[in-house]
């Protein structure tokens, strides 16, 4: 168990680590500046949830926030686009511990498909869902003027996911 001391030493090292994962990520952006199919900090907070705990969601938010805020976001989008990242680590973590045997999850066959169903296809809709409302507002989401970021399915919900950074 993570004491609270080495949680808050945890925090600002997560966010650290979540903008330059970000930052990379979106060096292999090639439809629009802010929509990549390469997003490692997906993978980086459900880590850190499944290893440390939910206390550490400050990180998540903060390297969320500070990514978009340094590329083309303005504060309120960053804010907006942060909570979703957050919220799919969240999602991710708790369907993970319920229905996947959580940190366990690699130990049997079965858990792994949960695994991949529930963190892969059910978590990375919800910000989809949440920045859906904010990319517009930051005027970097055109998916109408960008074809190639309207897909259907998950490639649509990770599309929409990444057009918010940016």
């Amino acid at each position: 168990m993570v004491k609270k001391y080495e949680t808050l030493a945890i925090i600002p090292i997560l966010a650290v680590v979540y903008f330059c994962a970000a930052k990379v990520g979106l060096r292999f952006a090639f439809v629009h500046p802010s929509a990549t199919a390469l997003w490692a900090p997906t993978g980086i907070t459900l880590a850190a949830f499944l290893i440390f705990g939910l206390r550490v969601w400050p990180g998540i938010f903060l390297g969320a926030f500070l990514v978009n805020l340094s590329t083309v976001g303005t504060a309120l989008t960053s804010i907006g686009i942060a909570t979703g990242n957050t919220l799919e680590g969240v999602v991710g973590c708790y369907l993970i511990n319920r229905f996947s045997r959580g940190q366990h999850t690699f130990d049997r066959e079965q858990d792994i498909f949960k695994f991949a169903l529930l963190a892969g296809v059910v978590s990375t809709t919800i910000p989809a869902h949440v920045e859906g409302g904010w990319a517009p507002r930051s005027g970097s989401a055109r998916a109408r003027s960008q074809p190639g970021l309207s897909t259907t399915g998950a490639a649509r919900a990770r599309a929409t996911n990444r057009a918010g950074h940016g």
